[in-house]
């Protein structure tokens, strides 16, 4: 496939301009209303943004952390193989920092590993037996 500089990859419909001015209007304006400013679908719009933050978000800094939260929540019946998730959270700016599948001790190895060269100092959690 031929590379096409004005694209932000080969099978885009929008330029990248477009796409920038896109993601510059949504803190202040509704999908819906970006959506039909620019003629294009509302999925069109939420994908973009998606993208976007799926590529701000992808790594998260965790030598700044001296606080965290462990949340277990419930989130449904048995039909899937855990019924809980874990949740790890930096309480000074509310980012995700871990996702664990179940709950447990188990499902904290990989925010162990994540916070290894942080400045851990406080972690809150819920009332949980795990």
């Amino acid at each position: 496939m031929e590379h096409i500089p004005f694209l932000s990859h080969p099978k885009s419909r929008l330029t990248q301009s477009l796409e920038r001015t896109i993601l510059e209007l949504q803190p202040h304006l509704s999908v819906q209303a970006v959506a039909r400013h620019f003629h294009v679908l509302w999925h069109t719009v939420k994908d973009l943004e998606k993208r976007d933050l799926k590529r701000k978000y992808a790594r998260i800094q965790t030598a700044h952390v001296k606080a965290v939260g462990i949340y277990e929540i419930h989130i449904g019946r048995a039909q899937l193989e855990s019924q809980y998730l874990t949740i790890v959270r930096d309480l000074n700016f509310g980012a995700v920092i871990h996702v664990g599948d179940g709950k447990g001790t188990k499902d904290l190895e990989g925010a162990l590993r994540k916070l290894k060269r942080s400045k851990l100092r406080m972690v809150t959690m819920d009332m949980s037996n795990a």
